[in-house]
């Protein structure tokens, strides 16, 4: 059996127990009465062949279900298995395992201050569809290369609770979601998310909610400080716009740093239209994470036919996050392993 596939079968055995998961087939009415099909082999059935499920016969999907649990099935019989039921059952399975994940988490009560009434995880994830579904749910190319579905999560992960999920378009562009994601922010919520959902505008509207956010910065974002000595009209006396503000090179800084050593910058502002006013920790990564980023970045590239400039490779050097967040409420060493929690439901 291949080693991912175990590791995933043993997860699943420590959330799960098999009458918990008996009892939880059972409220939602995916089984009526005791048959040949168990409710733990349907979910692992789901859960472990699911990734091409949608383009492998039926006949097909109950040869792998005899090989994988020893249960023989019709075609029909299988088929009539995939219904609203089944749909509730694996929906109830998704949302338990994130809660229990997360009662994991909070035992780690050090890390997640009373500050936060809620921490706000964003992520999204394509799956590939048929072709047929092209009209409606349209993928990257060509009708040719097929239909894909976007989903967009947003999950509390200290409460276990969803406050957006959403199915889009394969081609759906996450920023544009932040639209959506905004509306659920409230005072004293953390928002974490990936760069694909990166806009000053998104930020900006976080901290005037009296909201929170740790983001992470692209390569060709603008950061600036304030001129100590700006040009100013001499009949006026004010201070020239254009000299108002001085453009930083965040690679001087980088530098002078060591291996690992992370610094913070106060006082500084972010965009061309400088409307964020964060902290920026900025940490210099060693050379081994260097080369696997690079290398990630090249064959990605090379996937797409695209090209790698000297500023991206350079970038892989560092991890860069702004955040409103008080230096009394997260120290800057801190900011790293807060934003990991958003890894906790990377989809």
């Amino acid at each position: 059996m291949h080693e991912k596939l175990k590791h995933l079968i043993k997860i699943s055995k420590e959330l799960f127990s098999l009458d918990y998961i008996d009892k939880l087939s059972k409220n939602t009415g995916f089984i009526k009465r005791k048959g040949k099909l168990s409710a733990d082999a349907f979910m692992a059935f789901n859960i472990f062949s699911s990734e091409d499920m949608c383009f492998k016969s039926l006949s097909t999907l109950c040869t792998r279900f005899e090989s994988q649990f020893g249960i023989l099935m019709s075609p029909q019989s299988l088929n009539e298995r995939f219904n609203d039921s089944s749909v509730k059952f694996m929906q109830e399975i998704f949302n338990t395992m994130l809660i229990k994940q997360n009662e994991v988490l909070s035992t780690k009560s050090s890390i997640l201050p009373k500050a936060f009434n809620r921490i706000l995880v964003t992520d999204s994830t394509v799956m590939t569809l048929p072709r047929e579904f092209y009209s409606e749910f349209k993928g990257a190319g060509n009708e040719n290369l097929g239909s894909a579905i976007k989903i967009q999560l947003q999950y509390d992960i200290l409460t276990g609770s969803f406050t957006c999920c959403e199915i889009q378009e394969g081609i759906a562009n996450d920023a544009n979601y932040t639209k959506t994601i905004s509306k659920h922010i409230k005072s004293n919520d953390l928002s974490l998310a990936d760069l694909g959902y990166y806009k000053s505008d998104f930020l900006k509207k976080i901290h005037n909610k009296k909201a929170f956010y740790i983001s992470k910065i692209k390569n060709n974002t603008a950061i600036y400080i304030k001129n100590p000595n700006p040009e100013r009209y001499k009949t006026t006396g004010n201070i020239k716009k254009s000299t108002e503000f001085i453009k930083m090179d965040i690679y001087k800084f980088i530098e002078e740093l060591d291996e690992g050593e992370t610094i913070e910058l106060n006082n500084v502002y972010i965009g061309s239209q400088k409307k964020l006013k964060p902290r920026l920790v900025i940490t210099k990564l060693s050379k081994k994470y260097k080369e696997q980023r690079t290398n990630r970045l090249m064959a990605n590239a090379q996937k797409h036919r695209g090209t790698v400039n000297s500023r991206s490779t350079s970038w892989n050097e560092l991890n860069a996050y702004i955040t409103n967040v008080k230096d009394s409420i997260l120290k800057t060493e801190e900011i790293h392993l807060f934003y990991s929690l958003r890894w906790q439901i990377e989809l």
